[in-house]
C-alpha cells in the first residue's frame, strides 16, 4: 500500500488540504460510502510520511475486513475500497481547481448559457453585469489567458444576441475576432519561445510555421495596449540568436514594466529565458551580464515569482548565492539565506543553509567562523557532505593548517572510495580536486616549472570542481 497511487497523491497534500478533503468525503452529495471516509481517516493518521507498518496491505485489510481471508481474495475488497477513495480524491482535485480564476469564469459562462437557453433574458443581463463583466474588469493579467477568457465571453454573448439584437451581435462579433487574433498571436509566440528554449538544450526537429508572418503582424498592434505581444516578440528574437542584444534590452524594459500582467507560471518562464540569455553572454565573455542576471533574480524575489507554494528550489537559491558571492554582495547573500532558511523546498534544507552560510563566511575571509559552522553541522546529504569537506580543505589551506589539510584530503579520499551512492563522475570530480590541492600544498613558492605544469593539467581536466580557486592559489605561489 505504501507505493499505491492513493498514497503517492496524499503525500502531496498538506494538513489544510487533508482537512478539506475530509469534509469533501463526508458530503453525501459526493460520497455515500462511510467506509471510504473511514479508510481515509485511517490512512491520514500516518501523514505526512505514510510509512507506518500499519499501512501494510495485510494490516489494513485485516482492520477493514476482519471476517475475510486476505490470501483467498488477494485483497480484492481492499483494492475496491482504495479505488473508490482514489476516484473521490481525483474528483476533489477537480473540485479544488474550480477556485482558480479561469475555472470561475467557465462556471459563470455555464450559468449564462443556461439563462440564454431558457430565455431568461433579465437574469442573463443581471448575472453578466454582476459576475462576468466584473470578473473580466478585475482580471489582473493581460496575457493569452485574458484574451482566451474574453473570447469565451464574447462567444456566449453572440449566442445570446444572435436571436435578439443583430446590431449588438455585430459588435460582439468584432470584439470576438479581435480577441481571437490576440489570443492566437500571443500563444503562438509563447510556444515559439518554448521551442527555441528547448532546442538550446536538446536537438529536435520541431518547426514553427508562419512565424515570420506572425512577427510581422505584431508590429501593427500598439505596445501600450498589448504589451504581452511585444514582450514575446522580443523574446523570440533573442532566443533565436544570442547576438540580438537590442531585443533583449527592449524585452527587459517592457517586462520590468509589465511583469505583473502575467500569471506567475508564465512570468517565471519569461524570467528563465532572460537568465539563460545572460548565462550565454557570460560564457561569451560579456561579464556585464552578471549584474543584469543579479537584478533579474532580485526582481523575481520582490514579485514572489520565484516561489512555488511559498518555497524556493535549492537550485535557485544556489544560483543566487553563487551570483551574490561573485559580485561580492555579501550583505544581500546573508539576508537571502536568513530569510529563506525555512523556505527551502528540500528535506535537507538545514544542510543547504549551513553549507551556504559557511561559503559566505569563507568569501568574507571569516575563516574561523566558517570552520565553526562546518564542524558543528551534521550533513545528511552526501553531496553536501562532500562539498563541506572540500570547503574545509580550502579553509585549512588559507589558514596554513597543512596537517589538518592533509588529514581532510585523506578523509575525502576514503569517503569517496567507500561510498556506494556517489556516481563515478562525482567521484572523479572530487578525487581530482583532492589530488591537485595536495600537489599545490607540496609545491614550493616560485617553482615556475612545477607551477606551470600543474596549471596546464588543471586547465586540461574536465572533471574538476573549484578550478578558479585552485588556479588562483597557483598564481599566488608564483608571485
Amino acid at each position: 500500500m505504501y507505493s499505491s497511487d492513493l498514497i503517492e497523491v496524499l503525500k502531496t497534500f498538506d494538513n489544510k488540504t487533508l482537512k478539506r478533503l475530509h469534509k469533501f468525503l463526508q458530503s453525501p452529495y459526493f460520497n455515500s460510502n462511510q467506509k471510504v471516509v473511514d479508510l481515509f481517516k485511517y490512512i491520514s493518521r500516518y501523514a505526512p510520511a505514510y510509512t507506518d507498518r500499519r499501512l501494510a496491505k495485510q494490516q489494513v485489510f485485516k482492520y477493514f475486513f476482519p471476517k475475510e481471508n486476505y490470501e483467498t481474495s488477494r485483497g480484492a475488497s481492499l483494492r475496491r475500497l482504495m479505488s473508490s477513495l482514489f476516484k473521490l480524491v481525483e474528483k476533489f482535485i477537480v473540485y479544488e481547481a474550480i477556485d482558480q480564476e479561469k475555472q470561475v469564469l467557465n462556471n459563470h459562462i455555464h450559468v449564462l448559457k443556461f439563462y440564454s437557453k431558457n430565455t431568461l433574458d433579465n437574469q442573463f443581463q443581471k448575472f453578466f453585469k454582476r459576475y462576468v463583466q466584473n470578473f473580466q474588469d478585475n482580471y489582473p493579467y493581460r496575457s493569452f489567458e485574458f484574451y482566451q477568457n474574453e473570447h469565451l465571453v464574447q462567444d456566449t454573448l453572440f449566442e445570446f444576441y444572435s436571436s435578439r439584437d443583430q446590431k449588438k451581435c455585430e459588435d460582439v462579433l468584432q470584439k470576438s475576432i479581435n480577441n481571437i487574433d490576440i489570443e492566437y498571436l500571443t500563444n503562438k509566440l509563447r510556444f515559439a519561445c518554448l521551442i527555441y528554449s528547448h532546442q538550446k538544450v536538446r536537438q529536435s526537429n520541431l518547426t514553427i510555421s508562419f512565424l515570420s508572418e506572425v512577427l510581422h503582424a505584431i508590429q501593427h498592434f500598439k505596445i501600450e495596449v498589448y504589451p504581452a505581444l511585444h514582450i514575446y516578440r522580443h523574446a523570440t528574437f533573442f532566443l533565436q540568436d544570442v547576438q540580438n542584444e537590442e531585443d533583449f534590452f527592449q524585452f527587459r524594459a517592457l517586462f520590468d514594466k509589465h511583469a505583473q500582467k502575467f500569471p506567475i507560471y508564465e512570468a517565471r518562464q519569461l524570467y528563465a529565458y532572460a537568465k539563460n540569455y545572460c548565462v550565454k553572454q557570460v560564457i561569451n565573455g560579456q561579464t556585464k551580464y552578471y549584474q543584469i542576471m543579479f537584478k533579474l533574480y532580485k526582481s523575481e524575489i520582490e514579485q514572489k515569482v520565484i516561489y512555488a507554494n511559498e518555497k524556493i528550489q535549492p537550485v535557485d537559491l544556489a544560483n543566487m548565492v553563487n551570483l551574490g558571492l561573485y559580485l561580492k554582495e555579501f550583505d544581500w547573500v546573508e539576508t537571502l539565506l536568513v530569510e529563506h532558511k525555512h523556505k527551502i523546498l528540500n528535506q535537507n534544507a538545514t544542510d543547504i543553509f549551513q553549507y551556504n552560510m559557511a561559503r559566505l563566511l569563507f568569501e568574507k575571509s571569516e575563516y574561523a567562523a566558517a570552520m565553526d559552522m562546518l564542524k558543528t553541522a551534521n550533513f545528511k546529504d552526501v553531496h553536501y557532505t562532500l562539498a563541506a569537506k572540500r570547503l574545509l580543505a580550502r579553509l585549512y589551506y588559507e589558514t596554513d593548517e597543512f596537517d589538518l589539510l592533509e588529514s581532510i584530503l585523506n578523509s575525502l579520499k576514503v569517503f569517496i572510495h567507500r561510498n556506494t551512492i556517489i556516481t563515478e563522475d562525482h567521484k572523479a570530480v572530487n578525487r581530482n580536486f583532492a589530488r591537485f590541492l595536495y600537489r599545490i600544498m607540496n609545491t614550493a613558492p616560485r617553482d615556475a616549472i612545477k607551477i606551470e605544469k600543474i596549471q596546464t593539467e588543471i586547465n586540461a581536466t574536465n572533471a574538476l570542481t573549484e578550478r578558479t580557486w585552485l588556479l588562483k592559489k597557483l598564481e599566488e605561489l608564483n608571485r
